[in-house]
């Protein structure tokens, strides 16, 4: 399956400074069997506007640039995912499709339903997952503007 690698900032971030393909590979890459191309133009703009509507919980979106709503109601949401997606282990599915593994994966994109990554230059140099990034945004202030950086493709 493919999704997006986000670089993500509270502060603007320069062309300069957009990641690359090859960073993945070199640091973090046990996420992906295959990290592809920077999405660029066209793309990168329909990928920042779907980002923004699929999270549109959490942010507002000024052209390019997410601004963060808070969580809200968000934390709540999630849990009872987590709680719905447990409740449906078994012992004769445990093993299965909805093993434990499984589920601490799916759990973190049960409410969002999203693969994606988050790289956040705080992070030591990898990208975070869905929760990682939940918990990036809970020390954030309402109001704060988000600013992309790359968006690279991948696939897993």
């Amino acid at each position: 399956m493919h999704s997006t690698i986000y670089q993500i900032s509270d502060k603007p971030i320069e062309i300069d400074n957009f990641l690359y393909s090859e960073y993945f590979y070199d640091n973090s890459n046990n996420f992906a069997d295959y990290i592809g191309d920077e999405y660029k133009d066209e793309r990168r703009t329909e990928k920042i506007q779907d980002f923004a509507e699929y999270y549109k919980d959490l942010f507002d979106l000024d052209g390019e640039v997410l601004v963060f709503k808070g969580l809200g109601s968000f934390l709540n949401d999630w849990a009872e995912a987590i709680k719905k997606a447990a409740s449906e282990l078994t012992a004769d599915n445990i093993l299965k499709g909805l093993n434990l593994y499984h589920l601490g994966g799916m759990t973190e994109r049960t409410h969002l339903d999203t693969y994606s990554r988050f790289y956040i230059e705080d992070w030591n140099n990898c990208a975070g997952d869905f929760g990682d990034f939940i918990s990036w945004l809970s020390h954030l202030d309402v109001g704060t503007r988000l600013y992309f950086g790359a968006l690279i493709d991948f696939h897993f």
